[in-house]
């Protein structure tokens, strides 16, 4: 990757990369020199977070597979958002760990999301700057800054336009897959014009690894959109190379075959976990939401929240002037444009219809204005192409003309850009999770577990944020089972079995939405985010674990939840399971009453207990199921079974008994083996492979 890179890049002290390093200081000097943040939102409650999460695992020495701070416990590395693979962030992580941070800091994420921003415009440079050099009559008389100047223009418009500078640092796992576009597109442009080689596997290996990098970077829709356009583009390239179909199409299955295999540590925990999230029951509907058809006015207004479709006027003259004179190369970028736009518009317009039926993985996403960026990208490149006309058509006549509509041009572009950037992602550094003194009753509390649940007062994965665990939680992608027995368990019988000591609320009294008043007394009251919040706490001891001796058995969920509404149903004595094997009844005799589980470990992904039962009996404990738990019972292993739609049961023998619970999903184990399979053979095939001569048209 950094041999590929610097075949492209400018000098360390030439004036394209100077330019484009003091336009990126000049968005963000503010950011950098910590004068300002980013808003309080996703970037925060979501994204900051979910770092704090793999960092503090991974500065102690444990893979953060799991996370039990909402939710009631979470496959934390099945979602995309954790970017648990990404590399750019093994390197904060590294840094942080080197400078001796025991968290990860607020301001490590706000570098992180400028810095692809210096990737972004770079990235675009070097795509333009090879798109152009092999234009026809080139601007020969012309000193070489001008000649950069129309990719600089492209590269401008589309790091800085509406589109990347407004939503996408918010939600960084979108700024940080579309980062990738220019450089993946890059390389299929010099694979399509390469020389014929023996190793044509290897040519492969840039295209891939960039795309590798913006499937890790956590979007997985952004990346479908990444990955069609590369599809489109190389194509378009072969083309225009005259390369015949049959190599085409064998070096995009080279390259999509490789990123399969380096991808499936990520795509198998994904795929399973989006086919047992809520997204998998997403309506049409749903999914078809868009951009309503006025938002073209955009084209040529701004609006002071965000503005996806604005590029600047004098760009968009640019544009428009390519289309009209830049043939075959305009006409594509065109097309990607419009096509990009009649997506984003959703169920708007019949086109989204068209692409759910037919192209893969596109019914999986919601938020169908998202291809907006492609629409940015599209319309950056054709400003570009329209600026190179622009001068070749002045530089035929004289030198003086071209340099001073040039400067004028880029100038009157960056002013344009910069005073219309969106404000409100400009805000003074704050403290995203501070102090609250409703929550001091429960920091004091010394109880080793208990849960608390928020209703609507509190920030997104507040828990997280001030060190306790929590029930709900604000990611996207929600486990379908915990929604399920949020809405159809009882609530007083949820909040037994979830161990939820403090309620977060705006109620007068811990009153349950089937208008039932546990015992419970108010602790604290005060402001809170989003609005006065009363804080009252539970009278009943919060258990991590219990051992029932009755299991009942349910054909499906519907019937486990039909026995969790009967008003005489005590989880702590009976669990509703969907296996006949494990039914136990031994209810004609009564129990001496066995010591209480004892709990040896309490760490996400890792349980432990020590149970005495007088005779078989289940240990249910209090935290999400999900495939890829593995129980062992002194020693030996045991099935992980579902007990009452949500939580997680193991079959224990009489007499004491020592139950330990660890979160080793088999879908991670298999793609992470097949992952470093497929990069070993990479690595080998890449070293015993000879360079292969590259060419530029």
């Amino acid at each position: 990757m950094r041999r590929f890179i610097l075949h492209h890049l400018p000098s360390p002290g030439g004036s394209s990369f100077i330019l484009l390093l003091a336009l990126w200081l000049l968005f963000f000097w503010r950011y950098l020199a910590g004068q300002a943040s980013f808003p309080d939102g996703d970037f925060t409650q979501q994204f900051f977070v979910f770092r704090n999460i793999a960092y503090r695992a991974l500065a102690a020495g444990r893979l953060p597979l799991w996370a039990d701070c909402f939710f009631a416990g979470y496959p934390f590395h099945a979602d995309p958002q954790s970017q648990l693979f990404y590399p750019p962030i093994w390197i904060s992580y590294a840094i942080l760990k080197l400078l001796g941070y025991g968290h990860f800091p607020l301001f490590a994420l706000t570098l992180e999301a400028a810095s692809h921003y210096l990737l972004a415009s770079l990235f675009t440079f070097l795509f333009l700057r090879a798109e152009l050099s092999d234009q026809p009559a080139a601007i020969s008389n012309q000193p070489s800054a001008i000649c950069d100047l129309p990719p600089l223009l492209g590269a401008i418009v589309f790091t800085y336009g509406g589109y990347l500078i407004g939503y996408p640092p918010l939600q960084t796992a979108i700024l940080e897959t579309i980062v990738w576009l220019p450089l993946l597109l890059l390389s299929l442009r010099r694979l399509s014009a390469s020389r014929p080689t023996p190793h044509a596997l290897r040519s492969t290996i840039w295209p891939a690894l960039t795309l590798a990098l913006a499937f890790f970077a956590g979007h997985p829709q952004t990346f479908l959109f990444v990955a069609y356009l590369s599809i489109a583009y190389f194509i378009h390239r072969a083309a225009l190379d005259g390369r015949p179909w049959r190599w085409t199409l064998t070096r995009l299955a080279a390259i999509f075959g490789l990123l399969f295999g380096l991808s499936l540590v990520q795509l198998l925990p994904q795929a399973q976990y989006l086919s047992l999230s809520t997204r998998a029951s997403l309506s049409f509907e749903e999914l078809s939401r868009g951009f309503p058809l006025g938002i073209v006015k955009q084209f040529l207004f701004t609006d002071p929240m965000w503005s996806p479709l604005y590029i600047g006027l004098a760009p968009l003259a640019l544009a428009m002037l390519a289309i009209a004179f830049r043939g075959v190369r305009a006409a594509f970028w065109l097309a990607v444009a419009v096509v990009g736009l009649l997506l984003s518009f959703g169920g708007n317009t019949p086109v989204y219809s068209i692409a759910y039926w037919l192209l893969p993985g596109y019914r999986l996403f919601r938020g169908q204005e998202r291809i907006a960026a492609l629409v940015s990208f599209s319309i950056a490149i054709l400003a570009a192409l329209g600026f190179d006309q622009l001068l070749r058509s002045i530089s035929a006549r004289t030198r003086l003309p071209a340099v001073i509509v040039a400067l004028a041009v880029a100038a009157a572009t960056v002013i344009d850009l910069y005073s219309n950037r969106t404000a409100s992602n400009l805000v003074a550094p704050f403290d995203p999770y501070p102090p609250f003194s409703i929550l001091d009753p429960i920091r004091a509390d010394p109880a080793p577990f208990f849960r608390v649940q928020d209703d609507a007062r509190m920030q997104g994965h507040f828990a997280c944020g001030y060190g306790f665990k929590e029930w709900g939680g604000i990611s996207p992608i929600r486990p379908a089972a915990w929604a399920e027995f949020d809405e159809r368990a009882p609530e007083s019988l949820r909040w037994k079995v979830i161990g939820m000591k403090y309620l977060i609320t705006w109620k007068n009294g811990a009153l349950t939405r089937e208008n039932e008043l546990p015992p419970a007394e108010r602790v604290a009251e005060g402001a809170a985010p989003k609005g006065d919040a009363k804080v009252y706490r539970m009278f009943e001891i919060p258990r991590r674990a219990w051992l029932v001796h009755q299991a009942q058995i349910a054909a499906d969920r519907n019937s486990v939840f039909a026995a969790l509404q009967t008003p005489a149903f005590d989880p702590f004595t009976t669990a509703i399971i969907r296996d006949p094997q494990f039914a136990i009844r031994n209810a004609e005799r009564p129990f001496a009453a066995a010591p209480a589980p004892s709990t040896l470990e309490d760490s996400p992904g890792r349980l432990a207990f020590t149970v005495t039962a007088d005779s078989p009996a289940l240990l249910v404990v209090s935290e999400a199921y999900y495939p890829g738990w593995v129980a062992t019972v002194n020693g030996q292993p045991a099935p992980a079974l579902e007990a009452d739609a949500f939580l997680i049961a193991i079959p224990v023998p009489a007499g004491p008994a020592t139950i330990e619970l660890n979160y080793r999903p088999v879908a991670f184990i298999v793609g992470a083996i097949i992952s470093i399979i497929a990069l070993t053979i990479y690595i080998a095939l890449f070293v015993a492979s000879r360079p292969s001569p590259i060419t530029n048209r």
